[in-house]
């Protein structure tokens, strides 16, 4: 119940996103699954709501987790997404069968988003605020990742850490054939996508996210992750910077 309140709480907080003038409009693609937990539930949906709001989004890719012949209408988190597509023709749902890759990330943004900006971004995550400067971005050979903030939601944690991210900014088609068959949004799974990327040599990476601000929403600390699944090495991570995309980014090792 406390939880609950405290949803509804920070809720009321956030500002109505501004609109701005758009151009080379994006998608994006986020995972879910059926969460058990309401609390969650609303930390999911208050996201999904809020980038909705975001003018840059001219559609939302929902991968939704589940399994042949189950009964979806029994699942709550999935009723409230399908009534939000209901309403909402941006959004758009899609059904996979397990844990989504990286390999998934790019097959779908490749073989159903011809020629667009994607931005594959975790579930909990939501714009707050500076998308709009991708708007005059060439994407070309660009693979943006972004470090989440986390001070809104999270007294106990504000600071950004450049070993973690959770919002990846590419546009299609991504030549993806280095190693991408590794679940996204589970521990080493962001720095292993950078030392990929990294090693391919052939995008440069950035991470502007002191002005590309996306807002973590995970008050309710509720994790599923299996901690011996990490995703191997090598690991390499990037420090937070100005969206100026000038000089070589700093791409280091992460031990």
């Amino acid at each position: 119940m406390n939880n609950f309140l405290t949803v509804k709480k920070e809720i009321k907080k956030t500002p109505v996103v501004e609109s701005f003038p758009l151009k080379n409009q994006g998608v994006l693609v986020t995972e879910l699954y059926n969460e058990k937990e309401m609390v969650r539930c609303r930390e999911y949906e208050y996201c999904l709501q809020e980038n909705l709001k975001n003018p840059y989004f001219k559609e939302i890719h929902i991968l939704y987790q589940t399994t042949k012949n189950h009964d979806l209408k029994r699942e709550h988190l999935y009723n409230r997404i399908y009534s939000i597509s209901q309403a909402n023709p941006k959004v758009k749902i899609y059904f996979i069968e397990k844990r989504l890759t990286f390999q998934g990330i790019f097959s779908h943004a490749n073989s159903r988003i011809k020629n667009s900006v994607i931005v594959a971004a975790v579930a909990d995550t939501y714009v707050e605020s500076g998308i709009e400067k991708l708007n005059n971005l060439n994407m070309d050979n660009l693979f943006i990742t972004l470090t989440l903030h986390t001070a809104k939601h999270h007294t106990h944690n504000p600071h950004l850490a450049p070993n973690c991210q959770g919002v990846y900014i590419f546009k299609t088609p991504i030549q993806a054939d280095f190693f991408t068959n590794f679940v996204w949004s589970t521990w080493g799974s962001d720095n292993r996508i950078v030392a990929e990327i990294d090693r391919s040599q052939k995008y440069k990476i950035f991470n502007p996210a002191l002005d590309i601000i996306f807002q973590e929403y995970h008050s309710s600390h509720i994790r599923h992750h299996q901690p011996r699944k990490i995703v191997p090495r090598p690991w390499k991570a990037i420090h937070p910077h100005l969206s100026t995309f000038e000089g070589i980014p700093n791409v280091f090792p992460w031990r």
